[in-house]
């Protein structure tokens, strides 16, 4: 007998005024949450005050025990189990499949002085410093920024949109302020500021005032990031919307086109995607890759989803595992729409080109 269980068991049934199925219920549920508590860790049976056990049952309600006591919700969270989460491993710049020119750039700004400070002080090369990655929506710009950060072993910080900007006066530089002051009390670090043309509209077309007073607080936090080892990476779909005055020496001083994958590229990524999966020898995905030309890396990734999904489907059906096939493939290639016109990709080369 559960010396805990039984002293419930004896203050249930010492109880008067209430019906006996009402004592029952109330009995249960001491047993359960006894039971969740002999099987936790953080949470021993004996820790749990016998009153505590007694009162009214989760959810209903009940009068409480004429002692006073009643069941405290924070006892039935107490005696759950931790549950102790698998770490997700973060992503590298090896992830990344192709872009090496952005991979090269990043590498010399930021992780090779991390990885030989010695070197890097006799040449007096500090990491950190400012980098724009532009290009069409879904190229891996994101993707980029968190390899980055993956690979250097760092923190990274984002500024999302939607959790920095504020209606009310003055809120909006404050959060901006105070994430650029924890990367600096995490140097060395990655702070990415996505969809940069929101945060900083060039001034001579933003009418807005939240924005026109955002532009001169990011240039200021600019100038001391290199000096702080904060490598302050922004990404934009629209690079000719940004404030010129960001894009000079000193602010994004290194501009980075991430364009459409290449051929090899979106061989990587469909490899990448079929990894662990039951891919038929009969794909070549070489082949597959060549259909694709013209889409981003998101859209190549959509490709392996749509097609390992069909093939799961037709398992489903036929009640036998399915290997992924040509034919799934070469159906779900067909379905893509290429999100990115030849005339947006000119537009994005033309700013690189001018900016290099």
């Amino acid at each position: 007998m559960n010396p805990h269980l039984d002293a419930v068991r004896r203050l249930l049934l010492s109880a008067r005024g209430e019906a006996l199925e009402t004592k029952r219920r109330r009995l249960a549920t001491a047993e359960r949450i006894l039971a969740r508590a002999e099987s936790s860790r953080s949470c021993h049976p004996a820790a749990l005050p016998v009153g505590t056990l007694v009162g009214g049952w989760v959810g209903g309600g009940g009068p409480a025990h004429p002692s006073g006591f009643r069941l405290q919700a924070s006892a039935v969270s107490h005696a759950r189990p931790r549950v102790q989460r698998k770490a997700t491993r973060q992503p590298a710049l090896a992830d990344v499949s192709g872009l090496d020119d952005v991979k090269r750039a990043l590498a010399d700004r930021f992780l090779l002085p991390l990885s030989r400070p010695e070197l890097a002080g006799r040449y007096r090369v500090r990491p950190g410093g400012g980098v724009l990655l532009h290009g069409p929506p879904g190229t891996g710009k994101t993707l980029v920024a968190r390899g980055a950060a993956g690979e250097a072993g760092v923190p990274f910080f984002e500024a999302r949109i939607p959790e920095i900007l504020d209606k009310y006066v003055g809120e909006t530089e404050k959060r901006l302020a105070s994430l650029f002051g924890r990367a600096r009390e995490s140097a060395p670090s990655i702070l990415f500021l996505d969809e940069l043309d929101w945060l900083a509209a060039d001034r001579e077309e933003e009418s807005g005032a939240v924005i026109r007073r955002l532009v001169p607080l990011l240039l200021g936090e600019l100038e001391t990031a290199a000096g702080s080892g904060v490598l302050v990476l922004a990404a934009t779909n629209l690079p000719w919307r940004v404030d010129p005055a960001l894009l000079r020496p000193g602010r994004f001083d290194v501009v980075l086109m991430v364009g459409l994958p290449d051929l090899a590229a979106r061989r990587g990524i469909l490899a990448a995607r079929f990894e662990d999966r039951p891919l038929s020898a009969e794909v070549d995905l070489g082949v597959a890759a060549g259909l694709l030309a013209g889409a981003t890396g998101a859209e190549v990734a959509e490709v392996a989803e749509r097609a390992a999904l069909q093939a799961f489907r037709e398992a489903v059906e036929t009640g036998r595992e399915e290997e992924i096939g040509p034919a799934h493939l070469a159906a779900a290639a067909a379905g893509i729409v290429r999100s990115v016109s030849p005339e947006t990709l000119a537009r994005h080369e033309r700013f690189s080109r001018e900016r290099a």
